[in-house]
Formats: C-alpha cells, structure tokens, sequence
C-alpha cells in the first residue's frame, strides 16, 4: 500500500469520523507470524495489521513486554502481543501494540 492510500486511511482518527462510526476501534490479542518492515505490516494471528508511516501525525505507540518503550522494527515471529486497532473494512491500522509475557495466555476477543 502507498504511503498515500495510508494516509487517507488515517483520516478515520479525526473527531468528525470518529463520530460518523466510519472505523471501528477493536483491540485483540494474538502471535506476530511476520513482519513486512518495508510494507511497515505484520501477520498477526492470521489478520494482517498496517503500521503506517513513521512520520504519521498520530504516532503508532509500540511497547515491548516489561518496557514503556519499543518500535515496528523490534516485532518479531513467535512474539505474542496485544493490538489497538482501527478497522476501516478494508484496513487494520494499528494503534497500539503492547508485547505480552511468552507465558502469556491469549485471550479471544
């Protein structure tokens, strides 16, 4: 996906949008299968998740398990995590992502 098309999917976050219910807010729990870091995309659980942009104006907040620090580029396979995320219909675009435990269960939302 271009960084155009990102962008105008980020136009979902704006008050008025918000307020049109054109996106719904979701948030679930799964194990990162991939990480495109070109394509700023991972297979989460079988759902493919957008990243978007680095210089997005709403930053994607990303922490590590035991940190309040983290970044895209530090996901890997086999990590189990929990995503904040819009759902458009056509995208997921990823809010937030906090890495969990390795022991952590995860929990079918």
């Amino acid at each position: 996906m271009s960084q155009m098309a990102i962008a105008k999917e980020m136009e979902f976050i704006t008050d008025e949008n918000i307020l049109k219910n054109t996106v719904s807010a979701r948030t679930t729990q799964g194990i990162v299968e991939s990480v495109d870091l070109q394509a700023r995309s991972a297979v989460i659980s079988g759902y493919t998740y957008d990243f978007g942009t680095p210089d997005m104006p709403v930053p994607i907040e990303v922490k590590m398990y035991n940190s309040d620090y983290g970044a895209f580029e530090l996901l890997e396979g086999g990590m189990k995590v929990e995503v904040v995320y819009g759902d458009t219909g056509d995208l997921r675009l990823v809010v937030r992502l906090q890495q969990l435990s390795n022991n952590a269960t995860i929990e079918e939302y």
